[in-house]
This record gives structure tokens, C-alpha cells and sequence, in this order.
């Protein structure tokens, strides 16, 4: 199994999709799910496909935000 991060520009959805990285999935036997190390990603939005054997299984998309510190 493994999962691409794929960029997405909704300002702009007829844009072609980059595809920035590929990691591979692990699994837990004891707790039963996949995982993959924690990854860093710039703020935007995404589509994460899931594979196994090169075929899509599933797809997700995602957003990532920059975090900012609010005074009181």
C-alpha cells in the first residue's frame, strides 16, 4: 500500500494536479490500521489517493493551514 499527495488549486480547478510525493504505508498488526511517518506540507490543499498494487483505492482531500498566534 502506499499514498500520493497530490497538489490542488480550487481557485483554479480545471489546473493540472501536481503530484509532490509517494510514501509508502505501514501496518500495525496489534492496533489493525495503516500509517506512514509523519510528513511536513506547505498551507494549501491537497488530494491524498491511496494505492495498492498501483490502483487507486481511495482519495481524500485535505487542507493544511498556517498556524497564527492570536494576542489576547
Amino acid at each position: 500500500y502506499s499514498m500520493e499527495i497530490w497538489s490542488k488549486n480550487l481557485d483554479n480547478p480545471s489546473e493540472q494536479q501536481n503530484k509532490i510525493d509517494t510514501h509508502l504505508l505501514q501496518y500495525d498488526n496489534h492496533k489493525k490500521y495503516f500509517y506512514t511517518d509523519h510528513i511536513s506540507l506547505r498551507p494549501g490543499w491537497y488530494d491524498i489517493v491511496f494505492l495498492k498494487d498501483k490502483k487507486e483505492v481511495d482519495k481524500k482531500e485535505i487542507a493544511i493551514f498556517e498556524k497564527v498566534n492570536e494576542e489576547e
